[in-house]
Formats: C-alpha cells, sequence, structure tokens
C-alpha cells in the first residue's frame, strides 16, 4: 500500500467525500444556545420560516413511543432562539417522502443541506430578493426513506462542515460567505413528509449584560451573536 505524503494527505482530508469518522469538533467554550425533544408535545418554541410558509404544515406528532416534530409540503420552521454567525446544529432526522432542508445562517439567504434517497448536498441561496438556490457539494450516500440519521452542520468563519452519523461528509470554504442568520427546518417540495428530533443549537457564549430574549421571535435588527437567551418555562 502506498504511502501518503503530508499533502496529499491534507488533500484527502479536505476532500468532500472523505469520510471521518468523529463527532464534530467545535469549541470548548460553545455553550448550549437551544434544544427541543418535543417531548413536552408542544412546538412552543419554534415559529413561521418565513411568511410564505405557515407553521401549520409542522405538528406534533408520535413515531413509535418517541415524540417528534414533522413536516409536510414545503412548511418551514425556525426556533425561537438561536440566530448567529459561528454555531452547530445538530439534529436527528427522518425522510419519509420527498426532502428535507436544514439551514443555517438563513434568511432571504443562507446555507442549506439537503436530504434526499442516496445523496445529500449543500446549497447555497443568494441574493437577497432573487433567493436563487445553487448547490455547492453533493455526495452520494444510502439515504433511505424511513430510516432515523443524525445531521450535523458547524459553521465557523467562512468554513460549512456536515456530519452524518459523526461521518464528515461535507467540508466547504466560501469564498464569499453568508454571514449571519437563523436555523430552518423545510419540508422541502409540495409532496414531502419529514420528521425531526433532538433538534440543538450551539455557539459561542453571550457577552456580560447582552440582549436577552424570552421565549419569543428574534426581531430582524439582531445581527449576530453575541447575545443571550432564555426560553420560558
Amino acid at each position: 500500500m502506498p504511502i501518503l505524503g503530508r499533502a496529499a494527505l491534507l488533500a484527502l482530508l479536505a476532500s468532500s467525500s472523505a469520510v471521518l469518522f468523529a463527532a464534530a469538533p467545535t469549541p470548548a467554550d460553545w455553550v448550549k444556545w437551544f434544544s427541543d425533544d418535543f417531548e413536552d408535545g408542544t412546538s412552543r418554541r419554534w415559529r413561521p420560516g418565513g411568511p410564505s410558509s405557515p407553521q401549520a404544515g409542522w405538528t406534533i406528532e408520535k413515531d413509535g413511543g418517541n415524540t417528534v416534530f414533522a413536516g409536510l409540503g414545503g412548511a418551514a420552521v425556525r426556533p425561537k432562539v438561536g440566530r448567529g454567525t459561528d454555531y452547530r446544529l445538530k439534529s436527528r432526522v427522518k425522510v419519509i417522502r420527498g426532502a428535507l432542508h436544514l439551514s443555517v445562517r438563513a434568511d432571504c439567504t443562507g446555507y442549506f443541506v439537503g436530504l434526499v434517497p442516496n445523496r445529500m448536498y449543500l446549497g447555497r441561496t443568494r441574493p437577497c430578493g432573487q433567493q436563487q438556490q445553487s448547490e455547492l457539494r453533493s455526495v452520494a450516500e444510502p439515504i433511505q426513506l424511513n430510516r432515523w440519521y443524525t445531521v450535523e452542520i458547524v459553521a465557523t468563519g467562512s468554513d460549512i462542515q456536515v456530519y452524518l452519523d459523526d461521518a464528515l461528509k461535507i467540508s466547504f470554504t466560501d469564498e464569499n460567505p453568508v454571514w449571519v442568520g437563523d436555523v430552518i427546518l423545510n419540508a422541502f417540495g409540495p409532496n414531502s413528509y419529514v420528521q425531526v428530533d433532538d433538534v440543538e443549537v450551539t455557539g459561542p457564549p453571550s457577552s456580560p449584560g447582552a440582549l436577552r430574549i424570552r421565549d419569543i421571535g428574534i426581531a430582524d435588527a439582531v445581527m449576530g451573536v453575541p447575545f443571550s437567551y432564555q426560553l420560558s418555562a
């Protein structure tokens, strides 16, 4: 077996198809911004993903003995907290029909990770007002319908990394990055049916005296971290 030199090894690790089995690395000082396992039977921590995407398309339902959040037919939702620049989104996901998009740094622009049978991809939406979607990276993966997976998206600076079941699948550096935005879950396409569970967002700790937000929507004027947040009981 040939021995890879340092340059060749770095090129392999940077490849979008390289598979590295390790939990997504995050800075040691990052803290939990948001989490929801839906076991309270409500979606009170969520709001509509956009003016044309009613939250009514997402409902609480049972998957065996587990309580999950299910989306239908193009509907999108975003957590009431979690807007920022550098952060990690982690969630268990299942595509029952169609496609699921998980977005970070999302407003009218942003990044999205799509899951469809046998493929996962990273895309970007821009410019604002036109919302044109372009695919940045795509990898062949044996994604199956009606099966749970764990997806992690880590956004740090101009770098976006995507993990599937603790394996690094996509690594992308954007020369003209989208910097700030929300997490959005989208049952992408008119016939889609998806489920998510155990959603968690982590990021840098807030600075002393920063804005506190209590179980309300994030104002559009809030343009990123640091800020602190607190869900009401």
